[in-house]
């Protein structure tokens, strides 16, 4: 059935049923169309399962059943359904594959057509540039979004964020919320936070020089001129309201 807001609508429940589970009730899920990767094959994201033959529909349930999956790739030709963890997905490090579809996890708090992508434990949206900037202009950008340079205090964060840039960081640095520009030495979040979790890469910080930002950049953090332009990642932090309903999901392009 074609709708004219283009949404397709999954709604499977026996209304007998008393327990959560037995009615398949889950959180409401809704999953955008990304178009601009039709077609592509992308071979930078962070790949966590294959599965074949699926429909559309079938791919992005096994999505949601799946811990840390936020996006799905399904090929229309021959039903091939790969899940993705977050990641930052760019057209540079991809390939052609005819009738693949990327669908991107989104909320209503995740501003997806900007570029953020929800990840999870704990759930925020976070947005990769790849247009450089010095650190205050970074942050201001952030800012502007109603968010702020990422901070990688959690540990699980830390993992989840080196995985979804590992396909630059050989190459690029990325700012990240975290200098000492107030007291020499001692580095602190843009929360507020002190940095409690280092993970520099060896031989970091390096103490000399004009070196008061942090950046991703090979194996972990480095201190870096905050003048030099670079990447730079943005945080927007959420709490998703967990909507509990009959299964429901709906797919937007």
């Amino acid at each position: 059935m074609r709708m004219k807001n283009r949404l397709g609508v999954m709604f499977l429940c026996l209304t007998f049923r008393t327990s959560a589970t037995q009615c398949g009730l889950v959180p409401q899920q809704r999953y955008h169309l990304l178009s601009e990767f039709n077609n592509l094959n992308m071979t930078n994201a962070q790949c966590i399962s294959e599965l074949k033959p699926r429909t559309l529909l079938t791919c992005a349930r096994a999505c949601l059943d799946t811990n840390n999956c936020t996006m799905f790739n399904i090929n229309n030709n021959d039903g091939q359904c790969l899940l993705f963890s977050a990641t930052f997905l760019s057209e540079i490090n991809s390939s052609p594959l005819d009738g693949a579809r990327m669908y991107g996890r989104v909320s209503d708090t995740c501003p997806l057509a900007d570029g953020y992508v929800t990840f999870d434990n704990p759930t925020a949206c976070y947005r990769l540039s790849l247009v450089r900037k010095t650190w205050m202009d970074a942050k201001a950008d952030c800012e502007g979004d109603g968010g702020h340079l990422v901070v990688l205090e959690d540990v699980d964060k830390q993992q989840q964020v080196m995985e979804a840039t590992a396909a630059i960081r050989d190459t690029e640095a990325v700012f990240v919320g975290l200098g000492d520009i107030d007291a020499d030495g001692k580095y602190v979040w843009v929360d507020g936070r002190d940095l409690v979790n280092p993970f520099w890469d060896s031989g970091e910080p390096t103490l000399f020089g004009n070196k008061h930002c942090a950046v991703l950049y090979n194996h972990g953090l480095h201190a870096s001129n905050c003048d030099i332009p670079s990447y730079y990642m943005c945080q927007i932090d959420t709490t998703m309201m967990v909507k509990w309903k009959p299964f429901l999901m709906m797919f937007s392009s």
